[in-house]
Parts: structure tokens; sequence; C-alpha cells
């Protein structure tokens, strides 16, 4: 069997030039940072607009409802695009970060990658053989490969190859 690193399947990077490759799609930062605030921003108008606009009758509903539904995303985007990560990728180690702090992971410490397909941004999720500071799985929303319905993308494969080449 061929033996594999990632390099050889990415664009820009070759067995010669074993430079940083960034994995993930430049919308983690957007899904992970600017999509929460910018919901909470506009939940938080909305109910004020009901508050201060609305006779005292008329708004328990909306007072009731609107902070639920705004509960409801807020809870929803933390348990899936909040815990993205923005993943890099070398010949030996793992970059992963979360926009405030970023750790180093070696390769050879993923013990499976995963991807979810029913989900639009199509997450990959890496599992580690141990925790790190991030947790023993790492999510991040791939930087999209072209029109790909039904098919793995590319990264999934290749992490696991390259895991499985520095375990030798």
């Amino acid at each position: 069997m061929k033996k594999v690193w990632l390099g050889n399947f990415l664009p820009g990077v070759n067995k010669r030039n074993h430079m940083k490759r960034e994995l993930s799609s430049k919308q983690t930062f957007f899904l992970k940072i600017i999509l929460p605030i910018f919901f909470t921003v506009i939940f938080t108008a909305a109910i004020l607009v009901i508050i201060f606009s609305s006779k005292k009758g008329e708004i328990l509903p909306l007072i009731i409802i609107f902070p639920l539904i705004g509960l409801i995303g807020i809870f929803s985007m933390y348990f899936t695009v909040m815990r993205y990560k923005k993943v890099s990728v070398d010949e030996r180690f793992l970059y992963v970060s979360n926009y405030r702090k970023e750790i180093k992971i070696p390769v050879s410490s993923i013990a499976d990658v995963t991807e979810t397909k029913w989900v639009r941004t199509r997450p990959i999720t890496i599992h580690l053989k141990n925790d790190s500071e991030f947790g023993r799985k790492i999510i991040f929303t791939p930087k999209m490969n072209g029109f790909r319905i039904f098919a793995d993308n590319p990264i999934v494969a290749e992490l696991k190859e390259s895991a499985n080449f520095n375990k030798r």
C-alpha cells in the first residue's frame, strides 16, 4: 500500500512544501461569531420594541413567544455552529482555533474522522484518541469542494490516511 500524506491531495501543498494549510471554510467565523451576535441583538431589539410600543394587555403573548424563540435559537446555535473550530494542518499537526486560542494536536492523535452529510455546511468531526483543550471532538465546516451532494468530502479520507501514515 502506498504511503500517502495529506499534502498529496490538497492544492498548494506537496511533499517538498510542508506548509500549514487551512481546512476550515471562511464562513466558520461568520457562523461561530457573527451569526449568534446578530441573532441575539435582533431578538433583544424585537423584545424591547414589543415592550415599549405595545399596550399593557397586548404584550403578554408576544413577550412570552419572542424570548422563547430567542432562547431556542441561541440554545440551538450553542450546540451546533458555536462549537465549530478553525482547523489547519501540516505534515505532523492539526492546528485548532476557537478564534481566541490556537492549540497544536499531533495528527497521530486522530482516532477517526466523520462527516455529517444531512447538514448544509457538511461539518466534519475529528475524533481524538485523548482529550485536548477543546475536548475529544473537533468539529469544523470544511471548504466547499465543488457540487457533491452525496459524495464524501475528500478531506475526511485524507485526514484518516494522514493519521494512519503517522502511526507507522
